[in-house]
């Protein structure tokens, strides 16, 4: 059973699949990303802090995290959050 620590991360390899699968089908691709970020009203940016206990999150991933944290955060966070996959090529 996937506990909810290694879900996030789960979803985020998908995520990164269903973006690469538009080289063999671009429209399947894009619907299928529409449909799986339509789900995750769950996620949000407290949540994300969770993969520092994931077993499966790589250490030097966990140290980019740790920099990563210098950077303000939003005054207000969102409530959901929102992924654009073409902005974000190559950086999941």
């Amino acid at each position: 059973m996937v506990g909810t620590v290694s879900a996030l991360c789960i979803d985020i390899r998908l995520i990164k699949d269903i973006d690469s699968y538009k080289d063999i089908n671009a429209a399947v691709s894009g619907i299928a990303m529409k449909k799986f970020l339509g789900h995750h009203w769950y996620l949000s940016e407290e949540l994300f802090a969770l993969a520092f206990f994931d077993d499966d999150v790589p250490d030097d991933t966990r140290r980019k995290m740790v920099l990563s944290l210098q950077y303000p955060g939003a005054e207000h966070p969102l409530k959901r959050i929102t992924l654009e996959p073409y902005k974000t090529a190559g950086r999941l």
